[in-house]
C-alpha cells in the first residue's frame, strides 16, 4: 500500500546522524532536529522531484512544497506536501512519503515523485553524512523505496529499503561540499511503492 512508503533519513540517535565535519562528532546539521514548517530555515528546504526538467529526478529537478501542516489525507503528522488530494508525496520531522506512478486509488494522480530533503552548505571542506534509512511502518504491502543522497546533482549513495523493513540500514558517507554545495536526500518509490 502508498501509504507504507515512508522512511527516516538522517535521525539523530545514540548512533549519530546528521552532517558532521569528517573525523568529528561536531554537528554541522540535522533534519530531525533542525525540520522547520519554514523553507530554508537552517539552510533545509523541503521538496520534490517530479522528472519534468531537462534532469530528471536531479538536482535541477527540485520543486518546494508549496503546502505544510495537518491534513486528513495519509495520516501524517504535521508535514510539507504538494496536494493531498491529489498526490502521496511529503516530508515531516522523521519521514516522508513518495508517489508511484502506478495505478493510485482515492483520486490519486500516477505521477512518479521522490520526496527530497535539501541542505544547501554554507561551509566548505570535507563531512560525513551519517543516518539510517528504513521504513516507519513495517507491515504494509508495497515494493519498497530507493532512498539516495546526491550531492550537487552526484549520487553519492543509495539503497534499497523492502516495505516490511524498520530496522533499514545505517550510513556514513565522506564527501567534499563547498559553500552552497547541494546535498539532497530522495526518497523513490519503487514499483507500486
Amino acid at each position: 500500500a502508498l501509504t507504507g512508503c515512508t522512511f527516516s533519513a538522517n535521525s539523530a540517535d545514540e548512533a549519530g546522524g546528521g552532517i558532521y565535519f569528517e573525523n568529528s562528532k561536531f554537528f554541522i546539521a540535522n533534519s530531525v532536529t533542525e525540520f522547520s514548517d519554514i523553507q530554508g530555515e537552517g539552510n533545509w528546504y523541503y521538496g520534490y522531484y517530479d522528472g519534468d526538467s531537462a534532469f530528471p529526478y536531479s538536482n535541477n529537478d527540485f520543486a518546494q512544497f508549496p503546502n505544510y501542516g495537518i491534513t486528513e489525507h495519509g495520516g501524517f503528522p504535521e508535514h510539507w506536501y504538494i496536494d493531498d488530494s491529489l498526490y502521496w508525496t511529503a516530508l515531516w520531522e522523521n519521514g516522508g512519503h513518495t508517489n508511484a506512478a502506478v495505478d493510485n486509488s482515492g483520486g490519486i494522480l500516477d505521477e512518479e515523485h521522490w520526496a527530497v530533503r535539501r541542505w544547501v552548505s554554507g561551509i566548505e571542506g570535507q563531512v560525513r553524512i551519517a543516518g539510517n534509512l528504513a521504513k516507519i511502518h513495517g507491515g504494509y504491502s508495497g515494493d519498497g523505496i530507493m532512498g539516495y543522497i546526491l550531492v550537487d546533482g552526484d549520487e553519492v549513495w543509495s539503497q534499497y529499503i523492502a516495505g516490511y523493513d524498520t530496522v533499514g540500514v545505517n550510513y556514513s558517507v565522506n564527501v567534499a561540499v563547498n559553500i552552497v554545495s547541494l546535498i539532497d536526500f530522495a526518497i523513490a518509490p519503487n514499483g507500486n511503492s
